[in-house]
């Protein structure tokens, strides 16, 4: 597949200068369009003047909104061919025409770009028809990909079915959906993970964990979920477990109970520890007025994590 991407068109002048060196072949302009209730794609053929935009299932991705523009626009060489024998497909979408250009195909592969290729070729040995791809930027002006765009945003007609990637995105955005409402109905009718919900951390689709290159081994990774969880091995947790005696703080034998908030702003025990953990929180809040004052507040940025938990290392070892 003859697939031009240019990553130097940034102006409409650049994008015109560009398309003139097709001046033999007949231009299609594709585009697709998703607003938070509908989702629709739209081709316009510049030398017809005319183009026609279509609303797909609104589960569907811009993704596949672009890639099903590209497919249209391929029927739509064979059904008007008309003797014209060359054809340049404009999308704006670097997306998709990245992914035509991927000759890697595995489940994840949206079936989609298997069907475009399919009627690329057909149309080339079959039809005798050569079709070219090109990427141009969006919103520079140029006509026909602001008609294509202006189609897809007023187009009527429904049809299309949603691929199975799209599926999987569907689903785990429901998922997603559905254990935050379980989550709220445990915090807020059952009382249930009250410690963890004052992060007022959003719900994601990947751990913490897997964000940052910097976190470096499993004892660091149980120290942090401890911490967020708000069960650790201090005396203030264990005794409300009946498994030691006393809730007080044996590090500095006052009358306190030891709890994560004694260990990290109160116990005389850890000075020296605690001036280093204020020194790397100065850096990351940029004001010692900034840094806030409670465990919570602090687990709420991920960068916190490692200075947090070298705190805890070199002070009561481990929780």
């Amino acid at each position: 597949m003859n697939i031009i991407i240019d990553h130097n068109l940034s102006s409409k002048e650049d994008v015109y200068c560009k398309l003139s060196e097709f001046t033999d072949y007949r231009f299609l302009y594709t585009d697709g369009s998703k607003t938070e209730s509908a989702v629709s794609f739209a081709i316009f053929d510049r030398l017809l003047n005319s183009g026609i935009g279509y609303k797909i299932n609104s589960n569907t991705s811009i993704f596949t909104a672009e890639a099903v523009a590209i497919l249209a626009a391929l029927k739509h060489i064979k059904l008007k061919n008309n003797g014209h024998h060359k054809w340049l497909i404009v999308s704006d979408s670097m997306s998709v025409l990245e992914s035509m250009r991927n000759n890697k195909f595995n489940a994840n592969t949206n079936y989609l770009i298997s069907l475009i290729k399919e009627s690329w070729l057909d149309l080339l040995t079959i039809h005798n028809v050569k079709v070219k791809f090109m990427w141009v930027p969006s919103h520079v002006g140029v006509l026909g990909n602001e008609r294509a765009d202006f189609l897809a945003r007023a187009i009527t007609n429904s049809s299309a079915t949603v691929p199975d990637s799209n599926i999987v995105t569907l689903l785990k955005k429901r998922s997603i959906d559905i254990w935050k409402r379980h989550w709220n109905y445990k915090v807020q009718i059952e009382n249930k993970g009250l410690w963890y919900a004052t992060y007022n951390v959003p719900i994601g689709t990947f751990p913490w964990f897997c964000k940052s290159s910097s976190y470096f081994n499993r004892k660091f990774y149980t120290t942090i979920l401890r911490l967020r969880f708000g069960h650790c091995r201090l005396n203030y947790h264990l005794f409300r477990l009946k498994i030691v005696h006393s809730p007080y703080c044996d590090h500095c034998n006052s009358q306190v109970e030891q709890s994560l908030s004694h260990i990290f702003f109160h116990c005389s025990s850890f000075g020296i520890q605690r001036l280093v953990l204020m020194d790397e929180l100065i850096e990351i809040y940029g004001s010692s007025n900034l840094v806030p004052r409670s465990i919570q507040d602090l687990l709420v940025n991920s960068l916190t994590y490692v200075p947090l938990y070298k705190f805890i290392h070199n002070s009561v070892g481990q929780i």
